[in-house]
């Protein structure tokens, strides 16, 4: 066959796995859940921080506001000696160290508080993901031990239940197909048992030959010995 005949070449199996290699959504609804779990996190921080920063500039105005009509009150507050810029300023000067030294602090209680809840619901839905991973990797266990009779099913309306039903169906026709194999290996394993087991009744063979009949028939029943079906 030559070269070109093959339909699968080399080059063409680094292609495709490069072009696999560069679609980031293989599996676009699992992937879309964290992706929104994650931008949906960066909005509330983000909220969070503009409101802070607006809320802080509201209140600062309102202090402000406040102390400048209470220096405007002042008896002592002679005409001309300042005008209302420079109270303006001097009060800037004096309130606003102490306002944003409060507001960095909230914002950074705020931040803590998001991140621990951030943490905790991370660890919420990985532990829903992890169960099903550490099932999967249980089962392969089992299967690898020579165990047929496993299936496997997952809890309904679970968080990424739905999303790993198709892993599930592929793992559980997996197992029913190796099942179909063994069993089918088995069955003529017997067959060729028994046709050595007629011969050996027969009585018609020399020793040396049905020595190697009673190895054969040894054998072909250890094939699939190693199997639970």
């Amino acid at each position: 066959m030559s070269h070109s005949d093959n339909p699968q070449t080399p080059e063409k199996k680094d292609k495709s796995n490069i072009n696999r290699r560069r679609t980031l959504l293989i599996k676009k609804p699992l992937q879309m859940k964290f992706m929104l779990f994650a931008v949906f996190g960066l909005l509330v921080l983000g909220g969070i921080l503009i409101s802070d920063v607006y809320l802080g500039f509201d209140k600062l105005d309102k202090v402000i506001d406040v102390e400048f009509n209470n220096v405007m009150n002042l008896p002592a507050n002679q005409p001309g000696i300042f005008s209302n810029e420079e109270i303006l300023v001097i009060l800037k000067g004096k309130v606003l160290p102490t306002m944003l030294q409060q507001q960095i602090w909230m914002m950074l209680i705020k931040i803590i508080v998001f991140s621990v809840l951030i943490t905790w619901l991370t660890l919420h839905f990985s532990h829903k993901l992890a169960g099903p991973i550490y099932r999967f990797e249980q089962s392969c266990k089992t299967v690898a031990q020579g165990n047929l009779k496993l299936h496997i099913s997952l809890r309904k309306g679970r968080f990424l239940s739905d999303d790993l039903e198709e892993l599930k169906d592929q793992f559980n026709d997996m197992i029913a197909s190796l099942h179909g194999k063994v069993q089918s290996d088995r069955s003529a394993a017997k067959e060729v048992s028994q046709k050595c087991e007629d011969i050996l009744s027969a009585g018609n063979c020399p020793a040396e030959l049905a020595q190697a009949f009673r190895e054969i028939k040894y054998k072909a029943l250890q094939i699939t010995s190693g199997f639970t079906i």
